[in-house]
């Protein structure tokens, strides 16, 4: 069954509420009958005979829904339930709120009705016309001619805890979505009450709030209710969503705030609509006018890609994609909400888009128009402690070296879209180190929609790669460029590109190929000391290996829950904001060199490695085969003398060389020899190296000696 709504009499064993309603049937938990909403006669009376509201029996008993009594007692259910009344305080119907598994609010009408067989019962339905406003019984009494009107039962019983008898707090019943013209406005009318009203009008912080108090002036104003109408436009520090009802922000004063209302000023786009009190026109395409209005403050067409874009969250949506999420919206056999959306001229459109945080939403630029898809992040500074943050700099990369780390961070949180053209390059093979922990603080304060978290590294420089676009970050992990010396410099180059150049060349999937303005920076892990080809010229990576012992749950627990998430963000963001600019460090110029940075290139600059490496890969010499021993490396060497010119070689640099490429034998060993007798003299073979390559499998369970005879027999 769905969720519960009420009992109600049976009609197979004629008790009188041992019948339970659901969202999508019924069940009898006296006789066990039970139904669908469709083939119930109590569903079919309820919709087929003639009926109308009455106002209930005001005694106790009666003037609740019979299976309320319990409830009251069981779910706490006076916490939930509101009561309407009319002017004279009679009890007229109750509204109760649910709230689903899913964390959504639900409210449903109790209503008295009387059918025309003489039956009289408690449905959910609400009344279809002079439904009273909540709280208007106490209009009779009222000690002030101030009314102020508020979207909501909470908020207005909120209002007036705060404002006592200095006004008549008031609302509609259904909120923003409910039809506003079935409300009974009248009662407020000057004529009726023998004195003029002064109504001020409190929204909801929301457009649609906004909008639908609009309304409401208009309805008092046409029907000449009142002339005395105030205005309450909710101040920058509330969120979004913010009502009356909600902890009012820091630096808001409520009553100065409703003691300074302004004289209503009628807002043209709302007044100018055709049938502003009916939410669905039948005219209409649509099924729900209020959702297509805001779908249109909202969502752009851009031509060049071709694609409807969110300006509030930045979502793309494909046209495809758009229609489907949007289906709901239109109604059968009208076409695609696109369609509809692009035939209205008023839906706004440019031709292309970009990501500029220090740019307006849309604008014009060399002959062409652009909207801006960057969302600022919602989190705010916050003057605090911000040692364990520093600690953990420190504790990461070292003093001399954090200072850099965190000049890095303040630039990119301060300057978001100025590019860096140099990237950060953190090297550990240890978890625990805080990397993972610096990502999650970035996502916070930069918004996670404007970060790429976890990219992969050959996600990056393949051909449709989109890293760039819509991010002032990227976080690349597992950085490992495989293959040799000249496959490593071809990839490293490639994403050099990323790093320093003002517009690259991207070619989205299923889009065409364009340029785009690069103001993302980069910052890389890997888990390898050689992960990428990086010469002493080289100017765009800041090279850190990080070599500390890992801390321990109980550490980054406290971190986390204690720390982060308990202000430490705010914290954090207000340190790297009033941080002075480095006088040091030059942002657009080569990035400082480190000491790993310096080992780094010492490896890659190794032309004997490189030439090596080269052999291996072309499978030349020696290398060509699964075993090999460190003298003929020597001696293919000294044969190109002439080629090579002045290359030195020692024994050494080859078996370094050896290690990176070779794999260990079964005894842990990197080289294995073995004793021979040749011509009755007991001789030592050379140290045989095992490569890395396919087919090295067959030595594992061979002997020194077998291993070496069949290298004589093969190779030479």
């Amino acid at each position: 069954m769905g969720e519960f709504i009420k009992h109600i009499p049976c009609e197979k064993c004629k008790s009188k509420d041992n019948m339970a309603e659901y969202t999508d049937g019924y069940y009898c938990f006296g006789c066990g009958e039970k139904s669908t909403k469709e083939n119930h006669t109590y569903f079919k009376n309820s919709n087929k005979l003639d009926k109308r509201p009455i106002i209930p029996p005001q005694t106790k008993d009666d003037a609740y829904p019979a299976s309320f009594k319990k409830r009251f007692e069981r779910e706490a259910l006076g916490e939930r339930l509101y009561t309407y009344k009319v002017e004279n305080g009679d009890i007229a119907f109750h509204v109760e709120k649910k709230i689903k598994d899913d964390g959504k609010k639900i409210f449903l009408p109790h209503c008295l009705y009387e059918f025309n067989d003489g039956t009289r019962r408690w449905i959910s339905k609400l009344w279809p016309n002079n439904i009273p406003l909540f709280n208007v019984q106490n209009l009779k009494n009222r000690k002030t001619n101030k009314i102020l009107i508020v979207e909501g039962e909470k908020s207005v019983i909120a209002a007036q805890h705060l404002f006592g008898s200095k006004y008549t707090c008031l609302s509609w019943c259904g909120g923003a979505q409910s039809k506003l013209e079935k409300t009974n406005w009248s009662t407020l009318n000057k004529t009726y009450l023998n004195e003029e009203l002064e109504i001020t009008l409190f929204p909801d912080n929301d457009t649609v709030g906004i909008e639908v108090m609009h309304k409401i002036a208009k309805i008092l104003i046409e029907n000449n209710y009142t002339t005395k109408i105030k205005w309450i436009t909710p101040p920058e520090q509330c969120p979004e969503g913010w009502d009356i009802a909600d902890p009012v922000p820091v630096g808001v004063n409520i009553y100065q705030l409703v003691n300074d209302a302004e004289e209503y000023k009628k807002d043209e786009k709302v007044w100018n609509k055709n049938n502003i009190e009916n939410y669905i026109n039948e005219n209409s395409p649509y099924t729900n006018e209020e959702e297509i209005e805001k779908i249109k403050n909202n969502c752009v067409f851009v031509g060049e890609i071709n694609q409807i874009v969110n300006i509030k969250n930045g979502q793309r949506f494909r046209i495809e994609n758009f229609n489907n999420f949007y289906k709901f919206l239109v109604k059968p056999r009208r076409g695609n909400l696109s369609d509809l959306l692009l035939r209205d001229p008023n839906f706004r459109r440019v031709d292309s888009f970009w990501y500029r945080p220090e740019e307006k939403l849309i604008k014009n630029f060399e002959g062409k128009s652009y909207i801006n898809l960057y969302v600022p992040p919602v989190i705010k500074p916050k003057e605090g402690d911000v040692k364990p943050f520093l600690d953990l700099i420190n504790y990461m990369f070292g003093k001399r070296d954090a200072y850099v780390v965190i000049h890095w961070l303040r630039h990119v949180v301060k300057y978001p879209g100025r590019k860096i053209n140099w990237a950060l390059l953190i090297i550990s093979e240890e978890r625990g180190v805080g990397k993972s922990t610096l990502v999650k603080i970035l996502v916070r304060l930069l918004g996670k929609q404007n970060i790429a978290p976890s990219i992969n590294y050959n996600s990056i420089v393949q051909n449709h790669s989109n890293v760039i676009v819509s991010n002032l970050l990227a976080c690349v992990e597992e950085v490992s460029v495989s293959g040799g010396v000249k496959n490593k410099k071809h990839l490293s180059n490639n994403l050099k590109t990323y790093i320093t150049d003002e517009w690259v060349r991207i070619n989205e999937k299923g889009l065409p190929e364009r340029d785009y303005y690069n103001n993302c920076n980069f910052i890389l892990f890997s888990n390898e000391e050689d992960c990428m080809y990086v010469s002493n010229s080289e100017r765009r990576y800041w090279i850190k290996y990080i070599n500390v012992k890992p801390q321990g749950d109980k550490y980054w627990k406290w971190f986390h829950e204690e720390y982060l998430e308990k202000g430490g963000y705010e914290f954090i963001l207000n340190y790297l904001l009033q941080l002075k600019e480095s006088k040091i460090l030059h942002f657009k110029g080569r990035a400082p060199i480190t000491k790993d940075f310096e080992e780094m290139t010492s490896i890659v600059e190794n032309p004997l490695h490189n030439y090596l490496t080269e052999l291996f890969e072309a499978k030349q010499g020696p290398l060509r085969f699964e075993v090999v021993y460190v003298r003929e490396i020597i001696m293919v060497i000294n044969e190109n003398s002439k080629t090579l010119k002045d290359l030195y070689v020692s024994e050494a640099e080859v078996k370094s060389w050896l290690k990176k490429n070779c794999i260990k034998w079964a005894n842990g060993e990197w080289s294995r020899q073995g004793e021979k007798t040749i011509n009755g003299v007991n001789e030592k073979t050379p140290r045989l190296w095992l490569l890395n390559r396919d087919g090295n499998e067959k030595f594992k369970h061979m002997s020194a000696i077998e291993i070496y005879d069949y290298k004589m027999k093969e190779h030479f």
